[in-house]
């Protein structure tokens, strides 16, 4: 099972190529399994370079934007771009897109008061860390 098919896609979605299944895509796929797996090889390769060379930046949504427009450049048009349309997975609505912005500026106002998690003992941090990206998955910013 190809990962957009978990996602609902709608008929008047903009990230969608039109009477198709499959985003669309700077690598010219019309098929999503086409596309997930050169997605997969080209980011795969990108996330190794992150760890040598990773984006720098404050932590933040703009700081989030930087690295998924890093990591998904080559693959989609809309990489690093924040999403326009609403989005579910089953029956799991994500956040409103129109309160992407209020709801993770405040996300990472919490992580900024609680600094950035560094100085935490593993255990807690583990916990606070898992805190955090279930609520930037909960937000799901990107298409």
């Amino acid at each position: 099972m190809d990962q957009y098919s978990q996602y609902d896609l709608r008929e008047d979605d903009p990230y969608r190529i039109e009477h198709s299944e499959c985003l669309k895509n700077l690598l010219g796929f019309t098929d999503t399994k086409s596309l997930n797996k050169a997605e997969e090889q080209l980011t795969q390769l990108t996330l190794a370079e992150l760890v040598a060379d990773p984006v720098p930046g404050t932590f933040d949504l703009a700081h989030l934007q930087a690295i998924h427009f890093r990591i998904f450049e080559d693959v989609y048009p809309f990489a690093g771009e924040l999403r326009q349309t609403e989005i579910m997975k089953g029956e799991k609505l994500f956040l409103p897109y129109s309160l992407i912005t209020d709801t993770a500026s405040d996300v990472f106002a919490q992580l900024h008061n609680e600094n950035l998690l560094q100085g935490m003992v593993l255990e807690e941090f583990g916990k606070r860390a898992g805190y955090y990206l279930g609520k930037i998955n909960m937000i799901h910013p990107f298409r």
